[in-house]
Protein backbone atom coordinates (compact mmCIF):
# COMPACT_ATOMS: atom_id res chain seq x y z
CA UNK A 1 0.00 0.00 0.00
CA UNK A 2 1.09 3.44 -1.10
CA UNK A 3 1.01 6.11 1.66
CA UNK A 4 0.36 9.90 0.70
CA UNK A 5 2.24 12.51 1.73
CA UNK A 6 0.62 15.71 1.82
CA UNK A 7 3.50 17.57 3.29
CA UNK A 8 5.53 15.93 0.09
CA UNK A 9 2.66 17.32 -1.82
CA UNK A 10 2.39 20.71 -0.12
CA UNK A 11 6.32 20.93 -1.12
CA UNK A 12 5.85 20.38 -4.65
CA UNK A 13 2.75 22.76 -4.71
CA UNK A 14 4.65 25.39 -3.21
CA UNK A 15 7.50 25.02 -5.05
CA UNK A 16 5.68 25.82 -8.10
CA UNK A 17 4.26 29.68 -6.67
CA UNK A 18 4.02 32.06 -9.28
CA UNK A 19 4.27 29.70 -12.51
CA UNK A 20 0.81 30.45 -13.37
CA UNK A 21 1.34 34.00 -13.53
CA UNK A 22 1.10 34.06 -16.98
CA UNK A 23 -1.72 32.28 -17.70
CA UNK A 24 -3.39 34.56 -15.15
CA UNK A 25 -2.65 37.54 -17.40
CA UNK A 26 -3.92 35.86 -20.19
CA UNK A 27 -6.55 34.35 -19.00
CA UNK A 28 -8.07 37.53 -16.27
CA UNK A 29 -6.98 40.50 -19.46
CA UNK A 30 -7.15 43.44 -16.99
CA UNK A 31 -5.24 42.07 -14.14
CA UNK A 32 -3.25 44.43 -12.70
CA UNK A 33 -1.32 42.00 -9.95
CA UNK A 34 -1.17 39.27 -7.47
CA UNK A 35 -1.13 39.01 -3.74
CA UNK A 36 0.10 35.66 -2.25
CA UNK A 37 -1.74 34.36 1.05
CA UNK A 38 0.53 33.44 3.24
CA UNK A 39 1.96 29.68 3.79
CA UNK A 40 5.53 30.29 5.66
CA UNK A 41 6.79 26.98 7.11
CA UNK A 42 3.47 25.29 5.94
CA UNK A 43 1.44 27.10 8.02
CA UNK A 44 -1.75 26.37 6.47
CA UNK A 45 -3.75 28.63 8.99
CA UNK A 46 -2.73 31.69 6.58
CA UNK A 47 -4.28 30.16 3.86
CA UNK A 48 -7.89 30.55 4.37
CA UNK A 49 -10.71 28.99 2.65
CA UNK A 50 -8.72 27.34 -0.28
CA UNK A 51 -7.48 30.76 -1.54
CA UNK A 52 -4.10 30.51 -2.58
CA UNK A 53 -3.78 34.03 -4.63
CA UNK A 54 -5.63 37.16 -4.95
CA UNK A 55 -5.91 38.86 -8.73
CA UNK A 56 -6.21 42.12 -8.34
CA UNK A 57 -8.17 43.36 -11.43
CA UNK A 58 -7.37 47.32 -13.15
CA UNK A 59 -10.81 48.41 -11.60
CA UNK A 60 -9.92 47.25 -8.57
CA UNK A 61 -11.99 44.12 -7.95
CA UNK A 62 -10.07 41.16 -6.47
CA UNK A 63 -11.03 37.09 -8.06
CA UNK A 64 -9.73 34.75 -5.27
CA UNK A 65 -7.77 31.48 -6.91
CA UNK A 66 -7.11 28.57 -5.49
CA UNK A 67 -4.01 26.53 -7.45
CA UNK A 68 -4.05 22.65 -7.63
CA UNK A 69 -0.70 20.69 -8.80
CA UNK A 70 -0.93 17.19 -10.10
CA UNK A 71 1.80 15.22 -10.45
CA UNK A 72 0.00 12.60 -12.89
CA UNK A 73 -0.62 12.99 -16.26
CA UNK A 74 -4.45 14.42 -17.29
CA UNK A 75 -6.98 11.60 -17.64
CA UNK A 76 -9.63 13.86 -18.50
CA UNK A 77 -11.39 13.73 -15.20
CA UNK A 78 -11.17 15.95 -12.15
CA UNK A 79 -10.49 14.19 -9.15
CA UNK A 80 -12.76 15.61 -6.13
CA UNK A 81 -11.54 15.50 -2.79
CA UNK A 82 -14.89 15.20 -0.71
CA UNK A 83 -13.76 13.52 2.62
CA UNK A 84 -10.24 14.75 3.62
CA UNK A 85 -9.76 12.47 6.66
CA UNK A 86 -11.57 9.48 7.25
CA UNK A 87 -11.52 7.54 10.29
CA UNK A 88 -12.67 4.35 11.88
CA UNK A 89 -15.25 4.45 9.05
CA UNK A 90 -16.48 8.21 9.98
CA UNK A 91 -16.11 11.18 7.81
CA UNK A 92 -14.50 13.50 10.51
CA UNK A 93 -13.25 16.24 7.97
CA UNK A 94 -15.06 17.71 4.86
CA UNK A 95 -12.64 17.32 1.55
CA UNK A 96 -11.81 21.02 -0.40
CA UNK A 97 -15.13 20.88 -2.38
CA UNK A 98 -17.46 21.54 0.69
CA UNK A 99 -14.39 24.05 2.00
CA UNK A 100 -13.08 25.85 -0.94
CA UNK A 101 -14.02 29.27 -1.23
CA UNK A 102 -12.38 30.96 -4.04
CA UNK A 103 -13.57 32.56 -7.60
CA UNK A 104 -12.21 30.01 -9.43
CA UNK A 105 -9.89 26.75 -9.33
CA UNK A 106 -6.52 26.32 -11.51
CA UNK A 107 -5.81 22.73 -11.74
CA UNK A 108 -2.42 22.01 -13.04
CA UNK A 109 -1.08 18.52 -14.73
CA UNK A 110 2.38 19.69 -14.81
CA UNK A 111 3.50 16.18 -16.55
CA UNK A 112 0.59 16.77 -19.50
CA UNK A 113 1.33 20.71 -19.42
CA UNK A 114 -2.11 21.13 -19.16
CA UNK A 115 -4.25 23.89 -16.68
CA UNK A 116 -7.93 23.39 -15.80
CA UNK A 117 -9.97 26.48 -14.94
CA UNK A 118 -13.23 25.68 -13.26
CA UNK A 119 -15.63 28.07 -11.71
CA UNK A 120 -16.03 27.35 -8.52
CA UNK A 121 -19.29 28.52 -7.46
CA UNK A 122 -20.95 26.03 -10.52
CA UNK A 123 -18.31 23.34 -9.52
CA UNK A 124 -19.88 22.98 -6.13
CA UNK A 125 -23.38 23.40 -7.34
CA UNK A 126 -22.49 20.38 -9.88
CA UNK A 127 -21.12 18.55 -6.80
CA UNK A 128 -24.00 19.18 -4.47
CA UNK A 129 -26.76 18.03 -7.24
CA UNK A 130 -24.78 15.35 -8.26
CA UNK A 131 -22.89 13.99 -5.20
CA UNK A 132 -24.52 10.79 -4.33
CA UNK A 133 -24.49 9.30 -8.17
CA UNK A 134 -20.84 10.45 -8.17
CA UNK A 135 -19.64 8.61 -5.44
CA UNK A 136 -21.33 5.24 -6.28
CA UNK A 137 -20.04 5.78 -10.02
CA UNK A 138 -17.02 7.58 -10.32
CA UNK A 139 -15.43 6.61 -6.60
CA UNK A 140 -11.67 6.45 -6.38
CA UNK A 141 -9.59 3.70 -4.01
CA UNK A 142 -9.18 5.22 -0.76
CA UNK A 143 -5.94 7.45 -0.49
CA UNK A 144 -3.98 6.18 2.89
CA UNK A 145 -2.35 8.74 5.13
CA UNK A 146 -0.47 8.03 8.09
CA UNK A 147 -3.55 8.28 10.71
CA UNK A 148 -6.37 8.24 8.01
CA UNK A 149 -7.81 8.16 5.00
CA UNK A 150 -8.79 10.31 2.18
CA UNK A 151 -12.09 10.13 -0.29
CA UNK A 152 -12.68 10.98 -3.80
CA UNK A 153 -14.52 10.82 -7.15
CA UNK A 154 -12.88 11.20 -10.10
CA UNK A 155 -15.28 13.03 -12.41
CA UNK A 156 -15.46 12.38 -16.55
CA UNK A 157 -14.16 15.71 -17.70
CA UNK A 158 -17.48 15.84 -20.19
CA UNK A 159 -19.75 14.98 -17.37
CA UNK A 160 -18.69 17.60 -15.14
CA UNK A 161 -18.80 19.97 -17.87
CA UNK A 162 -22.13 19.15 -18.76
CA UNK A 163 -23.57 19.22 -15.25
CA UNK A 164 -21.56 22.87 -14.61
CA UNK A 165 -23.34 24.51 -17.26
CA UNK A 166 -26.78 23.10 -16.60
CA UNK A 167 -26.02 24.51 -12.84
CA UNK A 168 -25.73 28.17 -14.78
CA UNK A 169 -29.08 27.72 -17.15
CA UNK A 170 -31.39 26.19 -14.28
CA UNK A 171 -34.67 28.00 -14.30
CA UNK A 172 -36.09 28.83 -10.25
CA UNK A 173 -39.14 29.40 -9.74
CA UNK A 174 -39.94 31.25 -6.54
CA UNK A 175 -42.66 31.45 -4.30
CA UNK A 176 -42.88 34.66 -3.50
CA UNK A 177 -45.92 36.39 -0.84
CA UNK A 178 -47.31 39.05 -2.44
CA UNK A 179 -45.57 38.63 -5.49
CA UNK A 180 -48.57 40.58 -7.37
CA UNK A 181 -47.39 43.76 -5.68
CA UNK A 182 -44.26 43.62 -7.27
Amino acid sequence: MVVHSLMQQLEYSFSKEGKLDQIYKQYFDTMGGIKRIARENFNMKKQHNGVDSKIELCDGEHITVQEKWRTREYTGDLLIEYCSVYQSGVEVKTGWIDTINSHYMFVVYAPSQVVKIYPVAQLKRAWTLNKDVWKKKYRMPNVYNKGYITLCVAVPEDILQKSMWETTSMQYKLDLPNAGNL
